[in-house]
């Protein structure tokens, strides 16, 4: 009985760290088997905030990524249109110098060709995808350009009675601290000018007007420069919306690289402090075996 009562503390203390060691060993073979230190919340401990921080950091940054994509998308497809209205501009313009001097018979060709611009450049600015039209402000479900287009109230006068868009300039946040403004409508002074431009050069076509082929070439040649305004507009937000998405990608695999650290087992460091415990756990099995056989008469010798 002496012996029992002798050895008791020593005992509990063996079994407790028995205990711990195959508690330890069973967490570490899980996170070793699985790869991540915890498979619930509780089992983070005081990481629980800054996984979550992780987790909250890496949905919004692949949502400003995928926005961005989808709107650098539609970009590039109103930066084509453009780039086709730009050289409608071109062509009228040599068009118009072209006709100067036609006879009245000649006039009749150029006349046809015009009328071929016009709607070329009404069917690019009436561009949509999935039935979104790209140059009607916020009124996508609705082609911007009135087909066949209206004259101008006023001949030589640019005006935006063709428009059927509003007047709203489509806009997104593509970071934290950046609102983008890339919408383009159709009713832009570039596009005004050209369609003025057409609609006057039509006019002296059908009635012999060679001043007013001098104005239309005036207008023509203002609304190329217009265009080409707006193609830099458009390549400069591509750019931006580029440099954007670098800064979000590399913010990812930051995030993604501590996130890791966060929820992710060190196999190595888990593999030996496995090796450590499994040895704490042989060596305290040892002792319990060798304390457990021990009576009075072993102490008295």
């Amino acid at each position: 009985m002496l012996s029992r009562i002798s050895t008791h503390a020593y005992l509990t203390n063996v079994i407790t760290e028995y205990g711990k060691s195959q508690n330890n060993m069973a967490i570490l073979n899980q996170q070793i088997s699985s790869g991540l230190k915890a498979t619930t919340f509780q089992g983070l401990h005081g990481s629980v905030e800054r996984v979550n921080a992780f987790e909250n950091k890496l949905k919004t940054t692949n949502q400003y990524i995928e926005s961005n994509d989808l709107i650098g998308a539609r970009l590039q497809v109103m930066g084509d249109s453009v780039d086709n209205i730009a050289k409608i501009a071109d062509d009228v313009a040599k068009l118009i110098i072209q006709s100067k001097g036609a006879t009245e018979a000649q006039f009749g060709a150029f006349l046809n060709i015009m009328k071929a611009n016009v709607n070329n450049a009404a069917a690019q600015l009436n561009t949509n995808i999935g039935g979104s039209y790209l140059f009607a402000g916020g009124k996508t479900t609705v082609a911007p350009v009135q087909v066949p287009v209206p004259d101008n109230a006023i001949t030589g006068t640019p005006d935006s009675l063709y428009y059927n868009g509003d007047d709203e300039t489509l806009n997104a946040r593509v970071t934290d601290t950046l609102l983008l403004n890339y919408g383009i409508k159709a009713s832009d002074d570039g596009f005004q000018k050209l369609f003025a431009a057409m609609n006057t050069a039509i006019e002296a076509y059908q009635t012999g007007d060679n001043s007013l082929l001098d104005k239309a070439l005036d207008l023509a040649n203002q609304a190329a420069d217009g265009v080409n305004v707006t193609k830099s507009r458009i390549n400069g937000n591509i750019v931006i919306l580029q440099d954007a998405n670098t800064y979000h990608e590399s913010t990812k695999a930051y995030v993604k690289g501590v996130y890791g650290d966060a929820v992710n087992t060190d196999t190595v460091a888990a593999s030996t402090e496995l090796a450590v415990n499994n040895s704490v756990l042989q060596a305290s099995f040892q002792a319990f075996s060798r304390i457990s056989g021990l009576n009075l008469a072993d102490f008295l010798r």
